[in-house]
């Protein structure tokens, strides 16, 4: 066995779900179909890709590693099966559009909706990567849009808000800034922040 696009597809969609049962309502594929094929490239690696309780679905620290190289993977395949119909001069390429792996899937539901909608005799493909991958790729042509979260930083692509989503801040009971009627950004700048990693984007 080796590593297809579909395997890739698979379980990133378990990796960004974290739960069987949603991935496999993502991917329009049973169940059990979908747990046996996350077996079967669990055996191939030889590693465990997820811990798995009645209760939740985790990634390893093997399976944090595949998931992003996964995506890159996964990413690229999709780019390359486009360049290749589009330079078959028979069949367009499909929009490609690149969605962040943390969006809301009540938002991109959404979204994907619209998109098809508006366009239905269009190829539009969906593909999960993070904001840094995004901007590079579309930088470079590869991407037609990207559902990104804000703020972006890089000077090669302009961003246009399409949903906003309100910020709040939770406190103990007996925290000073309880009593505060209003509280301010700059009420929490001596506060300690819990981060994502240095190598994790959105």
């Amino acid at each position: 066995m080796d590593v297809h696009v579909r395997d890739l597809r698979y379980f990133v969609a378990v990796a960004e779900e974290l739960n069987f049962t949603r991935a496999a309502l993502r991917l329009h594929v049973a169940q059990p179909s979908l747990s046996k094929q996350i077996k079967e490239l669990e055996d191939y690696l030889k590693v465990k890709l997820f811990d798995r309780t009645k209760r939740e679905v985790r990634l390893t620290p093997a399976g944090e590693a595949f998931a992003k190289q996964g995506r890159h993977a996964m990413f690229h395949a999709e780019r390359a099966i486009e360049e290749a119909r589009a330079a078959n001069g028979h069949q367009k390429g499909p929009w490609l559009i690149a969605y962040s792996p943390l969006i809301d899937r009540r938002i991109l539901s959404k979204i994907r909706h619209h998109l098809f909608s508006a366009n239905p005799t269009t190829d539009i493909r969906l593909v999960s990567a993070f904001t840094s991958e995004q901007a590079d790729a579309l930088a470079n042509g590869n991407l037609k849009a990207g559902l990104v979260i804000l703020p972006v930083r890089d000077p090669r692509i302009s961003c246009e808000a399409v949903h906003r989503e309100p910020l709040v801040l939770a406190l103990p009971d007996r925290h000073a800034l309880v009593a505060k009627p209003e509280i301010e950004i700059t009420d929490l700048d001596s506060m300690p922040l819990v981060t994502m990693r240095a190598d994790y984007a959105c």
